[in-house]
């Protein structure tokens, strides 16, 4: 049950951060207020520990039922959960000014959710791969993940390359226009994966 609970609470973590971190991307200038930016991060950091804890639980309750290959498995996702959770906790020392966020430190923190998402994809590829019979969810979930590093990346170079998120918002935000139904679209895959989790008693994982 209580990995069910996490699964649930997985699910909303993923459609917070989407929010916050599609809105920081699109409308930086809503983040000038420093209330605004520290309720970002501290959400981003709560959303990352309900994950790296759901990963935790997961990973042991496979190890328990000697499922070594799918429990290396979530090892991965807990990489990648932890990797995205030190991003915003460093977002988190910046509003207090404890640190600086330099175009270096964007670059670094825009790198640092990109291995996130690949630490996710290959997650899901892993129990895709290493499972004896397909788990539900997972075949969307990876197609989800895929677009979130596709996106990830996209942003990573933007800021190594200097545009930020003014291309983005260019052209009357038409860039934005086409890639948000990508980004709505992984998200929803993505959240249904943890969805069936915690929704299906009979799920494999939360059997």
């Amino acid at each position: 049950m209580r990995l069910r609970v996490l699964a649930g609470l997985a699910a909303l973590a993923f459609l917070s951060l989407f929010v916050a971190k599609a809105t920081g991307v699109v409308w930086p200038s809503w983040f000038g207020l420093q209330s605004l930016e520290l309720g970002s991060s501290a959400l981003g950091v709560t959303a990352g520990v309900l994950l790296v804890s759901f990963f935790v639980h997961l990973r042991s309750r496979l190890e328990n039922r000697g499922a070594r290959s799918l429990a290396t498995a979530a090892s991965i996702g807990i990489s990648g959960a932890g990797i995205g959770a030190l991003v915003d906790f460093r977002g988190l020392l910046v509003g207090f000014g404890m640190a600086r966020m330099t175009r270096e430190a964007i670059v670094a923190c825009s790198l640092g959710e990109a291995v996130a998402a690949l630490a996710l994809l290959g997650f899901f590829v892993a129990i895709y791969r290493k499972a004896g019979t397909p788990i539900r969810g997972t075949a969307f979930a990876i197609a989800g993940s895929s677009i979130f590093v596709a996106l990830t990346l996209m942003v990573l170079v933007l800021h190594a390359t200097g545009y930020g998120s003014s291309w983005l918002t260019g052209w009357l935000y038409l860039p934005v226009a086409i890639l948000a139904p990508a980004a709505a679209v992984a998200l929803a895959w993505l959240m249904r994966f943890f969805v069936l989790v915690a929704a299906d008693p009979y799920h494999p994982f939360s059997a």
